[in-house]
């Protein structure tokens, strides 16, 4: 069994009801998820603490809490199949963090079988970043676990093929600061795949998904071009790498050089040596080959 440890139900669950605690000692909090015979549980130690600022000659006290010892356990009808420490430390569950609310730990179909998998989403905190999903996928070789990071994009379940299994629509995260600041970096859509025990990239398989997303880009650069911060080689990066997925990098080449001759390529920050002009294109198209989109 992978990654199990001597640990017994019974030790689980009485984990459900908060220790008694005196001042700013920690508390432990289980979260759990059933489907059918499988529970999982999310057990961590959250501590709060205290923090004191000056301003203006006046000091203001504020308490919160600073999550770890994250531990993640799954048991099918009271036998014990995983659990593991998860080493997160200053991570939160992500719950109401994300764009598409849901809860942290819950259990997804994502490959065809009897069970499902079960995905715990942690956020680390920090600047943009990052959103993690764990997930346990049980087969006969025992149970493993997939680490995930997403990033500041998150992800959200569908059903694409519609075969009653999730794929993950998330972004393609490599594209934030890669050509501009974060506010007008733009990030192409990217699909997952669960497929035996790791994620695959099957974006290329759902060029209608691709084509949405190219058109929506489009539409914001040409509002982007007109607005009073016309940089637009955040979104015209991620709408050249949707054109290049969809086999139309010919036709997107000519739409840059159109865009360099009116100047567009000329906006933005020189910061961190983001390139305008004529470079900009020669950057994108080595950034797209090297990313595998070309």
């Amino acid at each position: 069994m992978l990654g199990a440890l001597p640990l017994s139900l019974g030790v689980l669950l009485a984990c459900a009801a908060p220790l008694a605690a005196s001042g700013a000692g920690p508390r432990h909090v289980v979260e759990k998820a059933r489907s059918g015979p499988l529970t999982a549980l999310l057990s961590y130690l959250e501590t709060p603490q205290t923090h004191s600022y000056l301003l203006d000659g006046k000091t203001t006290t504020f308490t919160d809490d600073v999550d770890s010892e994250f531990r993640l356990s799954l048991v099918r009808s009271g036998r014990l199949l995983f659990s593991r420490l998860l080493g997160c430390s200053y991570c939160e569950p992500a719950g109401l963090e994300a764009d598409h609310p849901q809860p942290s730990l819950h259990f997804a179909l994502l490959r065809a079988g009897k069970d499902p998998q079960v995905l715990l989403d942690l956020y680390t905190g920090g600047a943009h970043c990052c959103f993690t999903t764990d997930i346990l996928v049980t087969g006969g070789t025992g149970t493993r676990m997939i680490k995930q990071l997403w990033g500041d994009p998150g992800y959200r379940l569908s059903d694409l093929d519609h075969n009653g299994l999730s794929e993950f629509v998330t972004a393609d995260d490599r594209f934030a600061y890669a050509f501009t600041d974060y506010a007008a970096s733009l990030l192409p859509i990217k699909i997952l795949r669960l497929e035996g025990s790791s994620l695959a990239d099957v974006t290329r398989s759902h060029p209608a998904e691709i084509a949405a997303d190219a058109e929506s880009l489009w539409a914001l650069y040409l509002k982007v071009r007109l607005g009073p911060e016309p940089d637009v080689r955040g979104v015209l990066a991620a709408w050249a790498a949707d054109e290049a997925l969809l086999g139309r990098w010919t036709a997107a080449s000519a739409a840059l050089d159109l865009a360099l001759a009116r100047g567009d390529l000329d906006q933005g920050p020189l910061l961190r040596g983001w390139p305008r002009g004529r470079a900009y294109i020669t950057a994108l198209h080595t950034f797209l080959r090297v990313s595998g989109y070309l």
